[in-house]
């Protein structure tokens, strides 16, 4: 049985109310026991001892409640349908005569208990690196780490897309740039207009060979379709926070799982631009605009899964992988 708790006192001329709100316990993804204790003074009449509890703050009896009316001993009742990873509010009460002879109800101080994740999520690994199952609707697996990055708040490596590492100089554009020569393109390209020479291919997805989660984590993984980034958007929800001091993203889904995705920029150039910003490539080229492909930006306001950015420049990459 519960002990610890909360005690709030009443007075009422001679009268003394002592309620205790215990502690919770036993406390599961859908139930948990709730308990009460009272002391009282003579000349109280008691009726009853319970425990009230909600999603808000100080609950009451109008809402859900237990009671008994031996109010002599503690009061610990065990209460079920509570959804998983909740934060709940109990309070107990007791109502009571007093020497005016008709009923008060006197509360416990307010007390907050979590519910457990109903956690149904998987973890794996595939070539050492270490994928999360977020339970999305195409079943793609989601990487804990960024390619170049040891942990998940790492940044890691920034490459232009396409390409499969960093810049050694750490500059991004048409003079480093692999699938460019004077500022027009000689892959992946839709429009002759933007092709060198008028060259067009109609490659619309990254190859593995250009695939920078292909190339520096082995086959199976690869960088995600702009499709897989509007998955990723829509079913889960998302939270702007800081882990070991770098922010980010956290991406949480229903079941329990959740990938953290820190705020690099990106490199144009030499220098890199909205560093408080999420920045990941797709897989996809913008075939309206081949000059750029569609990436993620993301900052502590929005989360964009619809953007492109040009090719030549330096953003991160999120690996994914099927089972």
């Amino acid at each position: 049985m519960a002990v610890a708790g909360c005690t709030k006192s009443e007075n009422e001329g001679d009268v003394e109310v002592s309620v205790t709100t215990l502690t919770p316990t036993n406390i599961t993804q859908t139930s948990a026991d709730l308990g009460v204790r009272v002391s009282f003074s003579d000349g109280v009449e008691p009726e009853v001892l319970g425990v009230c509890w909600g999603l808000s703050e100080n609950p009451t009896v109008s809402g859900n409640s237990r009671f008994t009316e031996n109010c002599n001993e503690p009061f610990v009742c065990s209460v079920t349908d509570l959804e998983p990873n909740t934060i709940y509010h109990v309070r107990a009460y007791f109502r009571y005569q007093g020497q005016h002879w008709y009923s008060e109800t006197a509360y416990g101080e307010d007390i907050t208990f979590t519910t457990e994740t109903n956690i149904t999520f998987t973890e794996g690994t595939l070539n050492g690196y270490t994928w999360v199952d977020l339970g999305l609707p195409s079943g793609t697996l989601w990487a804990t780490c960024n390619v170049g990055a040891d942990e998940p708040w790492e940044i890691g490596y920034y490459v232009a897309w396409g390409e499969t590492g960093p810049e050694s100089t750490n500059f991004y554009n048409w003079e480093t740039y692999k699938y460019g020569i004077n500022g027009r393109l000689t892959k992946y390209c839709s429009k002759s207009q933007d092709g060198y020479n008028g060259f067009t291919d109609n490659l619309t997805v990254l190859e593995a060979s250009d695939d920078a989660a292909t190339v520096n984590w082995g086959m199976g993984w690869r960088t995600p379709t702009y499709e897989e980034l509007k998955e990723l958007s829509d079913n889960t929800s998302k939270i702007w926070t800081t882990e070991n001091g770098v922010q980010g993203w956290r991406c949480s889904s229903s079941n329990g799982g959740s990938i953290f995705l820190p705020a690099g920029g990106y490199y144009a150039n030499s220098e890199i631009n909205l560093a408080g910003c999420v920045n990941y490539w797709s897989s996809s080229l913008k075939t309206d605009l081949p000059m750029s492909a569609h990436y993620l930006i993301a900052d502590s306001d929005s989360f964009d899964y619809t953007s492109s950015l040009p090719r030549r420049f330096g953003a991160n990459v999120r690996p994914v992988c099927n089972r």
